[in-house]
Order: structure tokens, then sequence, then C-alpha cells
């Protein structure tokens, strides 16, 4: 009996431990991100603060709501928008904020599509807009 008593007290924290990690498990991992575009800036090849550009991407209609996303890496990545729209092409706003090395991209469930870009300080003359 002794060895039945060990053999559920093995086996109980086991079945714990693995419904934990099906209810934490997050939604469907099926949805994807592909075909990321981050419009070019207009003059030369750093972006600006303060200054738009778009950012677009196809996403899969199976998947939750799609977000934009920008970091200076990929453990501080934050939410900047989120969109209702699933399954088509979707463009989102981007107006970076932070000067230096940036990541950029848009999230779908678990799933990124990043693009690295460089931030300099922007100058924004209403008609255009411009990194130095």
């Amino acid at each position: 009996m002794r060895t039945t008593h060990t053999a559920a007290r093995l086996v109980l924290p086991a079945l714990f431990v693995g419904a934990a990690s099906v209810i934490a498990s997050p939604g469907s991992a099926t949805a994807t991100v592909t075909n990321l575009v981050v419009a070019k800036p207009s003059t030369g090849s750093a972006y600006g603060t303060g200054c738009t550009y778009d950012v677009s991407a196809a996403v899969d209609a199976s998947g939750n709501h799609p977000v934009l996303v920008e970091g200076g890496a990929t453990n501080d990545l934050v939410v900047l928008d989120v969109q209702n729209t699933k399954g088509a092409l979707i463009t989102f706003k981007w107006t970076p904020k932070a000067e230096g090395v940036r990541l950029i991209g848009i999230r779908q469930d678990g799933n990124y599509k990043l693009k690295t870009v460089a931030v300099k300080k922007g100058i924004n003359t209403g008609s255009s807009c411009f990194a130095l």
C-alpha cells in the first residue's frame, strides 16, 4: 500500500502541472502574419521621431485581433494599437517616439513579424517629414 501512496503523490502533482499548462496556454497558435511592410522614409534610410509611417501585413481570419507592437528588443515589445479587421491586409499608422534601433511589427496571437529599423530625431514640416 505504501507503494500506491507514493505513486499517487507523484502522479497527482504531474496531472496538476499538465492541467495548469493547458489552462495557461494562449489561444490558437495557427494564426499567421505575413508580408510585413514598413513604409520607407521619404528621405534617407532612417525613420524620424514624430513622423508617421504605414505598417502593413496580411493577417489570418482564424486568429484574434492583430496588434501593432514596438520595442527596443523582443522582450520589451509594447502594444501601440489594435485592429478589428481579421483575414485581410491591414495597415496601422506608426509614429516613432524613441530614437535608436527599434523593432516594429505586427502580432496576431503568439505570432510576430518584426522589422529592425533605425529611428533618429525627426523634423516634421507639415508637408514632409525627415530624420536628421
